[in-house]
């Protein structure tokens, strides 16, 4: 009567034992994707939302200076876990008029990078304008891969960037770098790229024309440079009378060394070598053209 109950354990609706606890199993593993799949999707929704946060205010800050709201202007201070809009030139974490607003605590700001220095957006009375402008960099705290800037122009306008890195990146802590040039960009015509693996180089030109504004004070190109395998790429740069301000924004996968230049009517003139020995990465500014270089 006993012979095979040691064979057949059986629930009331005839599952065995072993059938229920793989069904136990796949459900604990399906619902653990489930998890893991959320989780990141909320963290990508709040890194988008924090950049959104940090547009708004900025937006908000240019409008009451265009209206001289109080008879003043406004500006926008950046901390690592948030932004607060200001009145007047100067930025006083006592002034209670300040209008605060927190970020998730799944990002940070990490990177503060505007025209001047230091972590203050100031906008110009009437006209709204900015001389600091620049780019606010934020990141998933527990995933540094995943970024996006915020970038302002000198009108005050904002765009943004997204990338995301291989975290075996070679150019993970290099591929965001501010170059001061001692010239004008505004005229060069070609923006080329050269990649060199074992002595062999492969070149990839850009029409530069194409990315000038109307006044050719700003400088936007992005997309992918086809040289031996696609890289992720954004190159902006502000024009300021005899120079310019360059961000190179990098998303490199691969072990080599890449130049960068801008061709005009005198010459080809190189900017940057990234070079990696042995997975370090050197940044190394031609010192002809550039007058200072700031890795972020």
């Amino acid at each position: 009567m006993f012979q095979n109950s040691k064979f057949k354990i059986q629930n009331s609706n005839g599952f065995t034992l072993l059938e229920v606890l793989v069904a136990v199993a796949i459900f604990a593993i399906i619902l653990g994707i489930a998890i893991v799949t959320s989780r990141s999707f909320s963290n990508t929704v709040n890194l988008d939302n924090s950049g959104k946060i940090i547009g708004a205010k900025i937006k908000l800050a240019k409008t009451h200076s265009v209206g001289a709201l109080n008879d003043t202007n406004y500006g926008v201070h950046f901390e690592s876990d948030r932004v607060v809009v200001f009145a007047g030139d100067t930025f006083d974490a006592g002034d209670a008029t300040n209008k605060v607003a927190n970020l998730s605590d799944t990002v940070e700001i990490y990177d503060i990078s505007l025209n001047g220095g230091g972590p203050d957006l100031v906008f110009n009375r009437l006209t709204g304008t900015t001389d600091n402008f620049g780019t606010i960099g934020i990141r998933l705290v527990k995933d540094s891969s995943k970024t996006k800037q915020v970038v302002i122009n000198k009108e005050g306008q904002i765009d943004y960037v997204s990338f995301q890195t291989s975290l075996g990146s070679p150019f993970t802590n290099a591929r965001h770098v501010h170059y001061d040039l001692v010239y004008n960009i505004e005229n060069s015509t070609i923006l080329r790229f050269e990649r060199i693996i074992d002595e062999v180089s492969t070149v990839n030109n850009i029409d530069a024309t194409a990315y000038f504004n109307a006044n050719a004070t700003e400088f936007d190109w992005s997309g992918e440079t086809i040289i031996g395998s696609s890289q992720t790429a954004r190159i902006r740069g502000w024009l300021d009378g005899g120079n310019t301000v360059l961000c190179v924004i990098l998303d490199q996968t691969e072990s080599d060394t890449l130049n960068v230049y801008f061709i005009d009517g005198e010459g080809t003139k190189k900017i940057t070598t990234y070079t990696n020995v042995d997975g370090i990465i050197s940044v190394t500014s031609n010192s002809i053209y550039v007058g200072a270089t700031d890795i972020r």
